[in-house]
């Protein structure tokens, strides 16, 4: 059997530094938490920046790997990135970004190198917003706040359908802060 390789995340930093500088990604983050956390915040403890957050995940549970074999979290279902714990709340899990790895048999090309760890990079961007406040944000208020800057109407998607709403939150994202 041909073992797998699995591309490492590198270095997050630089690759979500390399996606904000394209277009108007940084201010468009910025604008973007600043609509989600006008909107939903509430009372709850929250981030003001993005790099903030960044920090504190860092700092807390970290942006991870999901290990072949979870033991620690039961992720078998991740769609290739997903949040738990809290950054504010005491007494819960640490907040941590798990990522799903890039993988491939025989040693990675270059290019499935590099669009692999854009990949991560991008994750890890959506990923840190759904820790941004005490509770998270789901992916139907980080569509919501996107809709509302872009002057969109807001789609009418049920609460239960997360990935609708995920793709909604990337559709705009995206726009601003393209992965390669």
């Amino acid at each position: 059997m041909t073992p797998l390789h699995t591309v490492p995340l590198g270095d997050l930093r630089k690759g979500i530094e390399t996606i904000l500088a394209k277009n108007d990604g940084a201010d468009y983050v910025q604008k973007l938490l600043d609509e989600a956390n006008r909107r939903f915040a509430k009372h709850y403890p929250h981030i003001g920046t993005f790099w903030e957050g960044f920090e504190k995940i860092t700092n807390a549970g970290g942006y991870r790997m999901v290990p072949d074999n979870p033991t620690e979290i039961a992720l078998q279902q991740i769609n290739g990135a997903t949040v738990l714990g809290d950054l504010f709340a005491n007494g819960a899990r640490p907040g941590t970004v798990w990522l799903a790895p890039f993988k491939s048999f025989g040693p990675p090309t270059a290019t499935y190198f590099r669009s692999s760890q854009a990949n991560y990079a991008y994750r890890a961007l959506h990923e840190t917003f759904h820790l941004a406040r005490q509770g998270g944000y789901t992916d139907e208020q980080m569509a919501r706040a996107a809709c509302s800057l872009a002057g969109k109407d807001e789609p009418t998607f049920g609460t239960a359908e997360i990935f609708r709403w995920s793709g909604c939150f990337d559709e705009h994202l995206g726009k601003h802060c393209p992965k390669e």
